[in-house]
């Protein structure tokens, strides 16, 4: 199943080529629970040029984080199991205020505020192109 969704993923991601060539490597943090997903927003960054480490829930996630002193970025769905995306952050905050965060949710707005979330806070919402979440990335840093 992911060959035959990867494949328009891959298309669009060639069109966004000058744009990749452009972008710093960065070493990523990302947080998903979906593992069709997780997997096609891994090969995205993969493919950006980014160095990505991938958790499916929180609690994998502060243990992948603690093994990378130079981690960059984190790009975490905000609902998550184990703990929220917002929970995990504000753990990884406490312990290293320098990082970076991106949060990818396909929950409405009402949702993400009762998490904390506010309209400034950087974030796509689901669906989203894989150009998107490479232009996000490199604001991000």
């Amino acid at each position: 199943m992911l060959g035959v969704t990867a494949a328009p993923v891959l298309e669009r991601f060639r069109l966004d080529e000058r744009r990749v060539a452009d972008a710093r490597r960065q070493q990523i943090l990302l947080v998903e629970d979906d593992e069709h997903v997780r997997l096609l927003l891994v090969l995205t960054l993969e493919l950006a040029g980014h160095e990505v480490h991938a958790a499916s829930n929180a609690e994998d996630a502060l243990a992948c984080a603690g093994l990378l002193p130079d981690l960059d970025l984190v790009v975490t769905d905000v609902c998550l199991p184990r703990g929220s995306g917002v929970e995990l952050v504000e753990t990884l905050r406490a312990q290293r205020d320098d990082i970076a965060v991106l949060y990818i949710t396909g929950h409405f707005e009402e949702t993400t505020a009762r998490l904390g979330l506010d309209r400034e806070t950087p974030r796509l919402r689901k669906p989203f192109l894989p150009g998107e979440l490479i232009a996000a990335v490199a604001a991000m840093v």
